[in-house]
């Protein structure tokens, strides 16, 4: 069985609620605080299990990277129920994952991804399906105000546990299973930095919260008490942009972002001189890129 009394998400919101108005995540105009997760987290929580949603089920979880995302993900691990990340990948291959997950309800973004979520609807029907946001098939759970208190440590028994969508390329998208485990690990991770006395980070992420790449890192930047500054996707202009406006120390990108962000205008004339770690993964890199990387950064 699980220990539960250590459950990840429970020392993330100790944190989180230790720092108050400290800035947590940004997106566009919008600027949360560390309270506003905590509070949006067992909001959250508190509706789903209001919607019928119980430990031990599958969810599968269309979105993009949306703020929300972190208090779903949170949300549902508190309740021990397993998120299943449909990737951002061919539509085929999304619906292939779909069927073999075998959720037991169905979450979207219909700000986002509107079409495809309908359809997605059609076909994980009788399954329950809701959105993040308006005008999609099902109740809209950010419009939900909860009637009933939001679970309390040791009351959820089941582990924290997460599915992940391959990309596919080999053929069929195979399901990764991610425990317990992985997320406090980054718990600890995030503790150990700040204890060693490394600056906390201000981090720009252009994936998704569906990457398990993604997850780790904004997971960790919050428990470090940092701050997670959120694109929807990546354009060199944009990323340098941001860049330069939220001062951003770190960020996660492919090598072929790299390549697209070097030979880019804007990188010439923008201002990133904020950046000190910048991750690359998803495929091999070519040496002269990162030589030219090293030295244009």
């Amino acid at each position: 069985m699980a220990d539960t009394s250590t459950n990840y998400v429970w020392r993330g919101l100790e944190l989180f609620a230790g720092r108050g108005d400290t800035e947590a995540i940004v997106t566009g105009d919008r600027r949360l605080t560390y309270a506003d997760v905590h509070r949006d987290t067992l909001t959250m929580a508190a509706t789903l299990r209001e919607h019928g949603l119980r430990s031990r089920t599958g969810v599968a979880v269309l979105v993009s990277n949306p703020p929300e995302a972190v208090a779903l993900h949170l949300a549902l691990h508190l309740l021990g129920v397993r998120p299943v990340w449909i990737a951002r990948a061919p539509r085929r291959h999304q619906a292939d994952f779909l069927r073999l997950a075998e959720a037991d309800a169905f979450i979207y973004d219909p700000r986002t991804h509107g079409e495809v979520g309908r359809e997605f609807a059609g076909t994980v029907r009788p399954v329950p399906v809701f959105c993040l946001g308006p005008g999609g098939v099902g109740p809209d759970l950010l419009a939900h105000r909860p009637t009933t208190e939001p679970p309390r440590p040791g009351e959820v028994v089941a582990e924290p546990e997460a599915v992940f969508q391959t990309s596919g390329t080999t053929g069929r998208p195979k399901l990764v299973h991610h425990r317990h485990a992985l997320f406090r690990s980054l718990l600890v991770f995030a503790e150990q930095w700040v204890a060693l006395g490394r600056p906390v980070l201000r981090h720009l992420a252009v994936g998704g919260h569906w990457h398990v790449a993604q997850q780790m890192t904004s997971l960790m930047v919050l428990f470090m008490g940092g701050t997670m500054v959120l694109e929807d996707s990546f354009a060199p202009d944009t990323f340098v942009a941001a860049v330069e406006r939220e001062r951003t120390t770190s960020t996660v990108i492919t090598p072929a972002m790299l390549a697209a962000l070097l030979d880019s205008p804007a990188l010439a004339t923008g201002d990133v001189s904020s950046l000190r770690v910048v991750t690359g993964g998803g495929s091999a890199a070519s040496p002269a890129r990162l030589a030219q990387a090293i030295d244009r950064l």
